[in-house]
C-alpha cells in the first residue's frame, strides 16, 4: 500500500487547483464521468482526495470556462490568419489541450518597415524600377542606383574600360557595390564589363570588343586565383540572406572581359524587389587585387518590341532605344553647321559605337539608317570620316548579336570568295561596311533582313572599335535610325520608313506609303568627263 501524502491546507490546495491547467482539470472530469475511482485520479495526477473532489464538483464552471477561453482562441486564431495572408509577423507557441488536441496560441509581433515599404507585409508601397543601368560617365554615383558602396571610386584608375572612367576598387577594407531593390519579376539578366588587374591598361588600337568571360585566353602562365575573386550575387530579403549567382576568379586580364548573366537560371531572385552585388571577400589591401566595373546593365525585358526609332533631334539619343553610345554625342559632323544633327563619333579614348536595346525581328524586318547609310528593317543614315582619304582601319560595322551581346557577327560580312563562280554572283550582297570617305555626303542605308536569317531577339550596334590613350580616329556619324517592320517596296528607295506603314519621302518625290517621283525626270544623261 503506497503511502499517505501528508493533508494540504485549505489555502495550499485552493492555489494547486488555480496552478492546474485546463488539460489537466478536463482529464480529472472526464476520467470521473467514465467511472474511475477518485483515489486512482488523485494517485496518478500526484493531488489529494478533496482537490479532485473539488474539481467534480466544479466541472460546469471549468467546462464553461474553457469553452469561453477557446471561442477567444479560436476567433485570434481566424483574425490572425485573414492578417498573415497580408504579411504580419506572427511567432507561434503551443499549448495541449484535452484528449492531447494540439492548439496553437498565437504572440503576435507586427513587422516596422523602413521607408517605402508598407506593413504588414514590408512589401514596396510603389513599383520600383525594372531595370539599371550605369555607366559612370559622371564623377558621383547616383543614389538612384545604388544602396552602399564601399572600397571604390569613380575614376580612370584602371584606365578606360568602355568610355571615360568606371568604378574602381582599390582601397583597403570592405569591397563591396550594392544595388538598391529592383522589380525582378520580369528580369532577364546582369550584364557589366569588367577589368581584373589595373597592371595592364589597355592601350591599342582593337577592333576587337571587351573579352567574353567564356573566352579562355590560351597564354595564361598562372592559375586562377579563387582566393581573391569576385562574387555576383541577390538578395530578396534587405541582405540579410544572399544567393549567388555567380563566381569570378581573380586573374589580371589585358582587356576587359563581358560577363552576362541569366536570371532565367535563378528563379528566385525574380522578386518584385531583389538587390544585387559585387563582392571582393578577400584582396591584399591598397592597391592589391584591384578590379573595375563599367556599363552595368540590369533588367531586360521578356517581350521585347519590335520597333526601334530615334531621328537625335534632341540633346540625348532616347534612353528606351540604346543602351549606350560610348564616345557618341549629338551635334553636327566635321563642324558642319550647316549639315544635319546626327548622332556624331569624334576622338576619345574607349569603345566607339552604338548599342541597341533588344529588339525582336523577322524576315520582314528593315535595318534602315543615315553613314549615311539606310538599312530596311533597319533603317539608319551614315557618314564616316571629314576627308578625302578611305581608311579601312577605320571602317564602321553593323553588327548584330542573338545572345545579349555575348558574341557579335556583322549583319552582311565582306565576301570572302576569292573567285566567285556565276553560280554565286546572285547571292552577293553590299557588305554592311561603312569605309571613311567613301561617301561625300550623308548616305541613306537600307537592309532587309529578309534573306539573311536574322531573327528573334537581337540586339545591333554600329562598331568602330577600341580606341587607346594615343590612337587617332576618323570621325563618324549616324542619323535617322529605324529597325522595325519594311515599309512596302521599303519606300521606291525615295524615303525613309517609318513604324512599316508610313514613307517620309525625299524632296521631289510623294506619297504615303510609298514615294513616287512628282515630275518627270530627264530621261537621258550625257558625260564625256572633258572637264576639270
Amino acid at each position: 500500500m503506497p503511502p499517505k501524502r501528508p493533508a494540504m491546507s485549505p489555502s495550499i490546495a485552493k492555489n494547486t487547483r488555480k496552478s492546474l491547467t485546463f488539460e489537466v482539470k478536463l482529464d480529472i472530469i472526464h476520467r470521473h464521468e467514465r467511472g474511475e475511482k477518485t483515489n486512482s485520479i488523485a494517485r496518478q495526477h500526484g493531488l489529494t482526495l478533496s482537490t479532485v473532489s473539488t474539481i467534480f464538483k466544479s466541472a460546469d464552471s471549468i467546462k464553461k470556462e474553457f469553452t469561453i477561453v477557446w471561442w477567444s482562441m479560436r476567433v485570434l486564431w481566424d483574425k490572425l490568419v485573414q492578417l498573415a495572408t497580408r504579411g504580419i509577423c506572427i511567432e507561434v507557441t503551443w499549448f495541449a489541450a484535452s484528449h492531447g488536441v494540439r492548439v496553437p496560441i498565437m504572440a503576435v509581433f507586427s513587422c516596422r518597415c523602413d521607408d517605402g515599404y508598407f506593413e504588414p507585409f514590408c512589401v514596396p508601397a510603389e513599383a520600383l524600377p525594372c531595370e539599371l543601368l550605369d555607366t559612370f560617365n559622371i564623377p558621383e554615383l547616383h543614389p538612384g542606383n545604388w544602396r552602399e558602396v564601399h572600397g571604390a571610386e569613380v575614376s580612370q584608375r584602371c584606365g578606360v574600360l568602355v568610355s571615360k572612367s568606371a568604378l574602381v576598387f582599390f582601397k583597403d577594407g570592405l569591397r563591396q557595390a550594392s544595388t538598391v531593390d529592383l522589380d525582378m519579376t520580369a528580369g532577364q539578366f546582369v550584364q557589366f564589363t569588367l577589368q581584373l588587374g589595373c597592371d595592364k591598361k589597355n592601350g591599342g588600337r582593337s577592333k576587337q570588343t571587351s573579352v567574353s568571360s567564356k573566352e579562355k585566353p590560351s597564354d595564361r602562365k598562372t592559375k586562377h586565383a579563387r582566393n581573391h575573386g569576385l562574387l555576383v550575387q541577390y538578395s530578396t530579403d534587405g541582405s540579410i540572406t544572399w544567393g549567388l549567382l555567380k563566381e569570378i576568379h581573380y586573374h589580371p586580364q589585358a582587356k576587359p572581359i563581358f560577363i552576362s548573366i541569366s536570371l532565367k537560371d535563378f528563379p528566385l531572385a525574380l522578386t518584385n524587389a531583389t538587390r544585387f552585388r559585387v563582392w571582393q571577400p578577400h584582396h591584399g589591401g591598397v592597391s592589391q587585387h584591384m578590379w573595375a566595373l563599367d556599363n552595368l546593365f540590369v533588367g531586360g525585358q521578356p517581350v521585347t518590341p519590335n520597333v526601334l526609332y530615334d531621328d537625335f533631334s534632341s540633346d540625348f539619343p532616347a534612353t528606351d532605344a540604346w543602351v549606350d553610345w560610348p564616345t557618341g554625342e549629338v551635334g553636327h559632323l566635321c563642324s558642319e553647321p550647316d549639315s544635319p544633327r546626327g548622332l556624331v563619333f569624334g576622338s576619345g579614348e574607349g569603345h566607339h559605337a552604338l548599342y541597341s536595346r533588344d529588339l525582336q525581328v523577322d524576315t520582314h524586318s528593315v535595318v534602315q539608317f543615315d553613314v549615311r547609310t539606310y538599312f530596311r528593317v533597319l533603317g539608319v543614315g551614315v557618314r564616316v570620316g571629314c576627308g578625302h582619304v578611305t581608311q579601312r582601319e577605320h571602317a564602321v560595322q553593323l553588327q548584330y548579336s542573338h545572345d545579349l551581346g555575348i558574341t557579335w557577327h556583322t549583319v552582311r560580312p565582306t565576301s570572302s570568295l576569292d573567285d566567285p563562280t556565276t553560280n554565286c554572283l546572285h547571292e552577293l550582297h553590299t557588305p554592311t561596311v561603312f569605309y571613311p570617305n567613301s561617301a561625300l555626303n550623308w548616305t541613306r542605308v537600307t537592309v532587309p533582313l529578309s534573306d539573311l536569317q536574322i531573327c528573334g531577339k537581337m540586339r545591333f550596334r554600329w562598331w568602330q572599335g577600341q580606341y587607346g590613350s594615343r590612337d587617332s580616329s576618323e570621325p563618324w556619324a549616324v542619323d535617322n535610325v529605324y529597325i522595325g517592320p519594311a515599309c512596302i517596296h521599303h519606300c521606291g528607295g525615295h524615303g525613309s520608313c517609318i513604324n512599316g506603314d508610313m514613307c517620309v519621302c525625299d524632296e521631289g518625290f510623294t506619297g504615303q506609303t510609298t514615294c513616287t517621283l512628282e515630275k518627270d525626270r530627264p530621261h537621258s544623261l550625257t558625260e564625256d568627263f572633258e572637264g576639270e
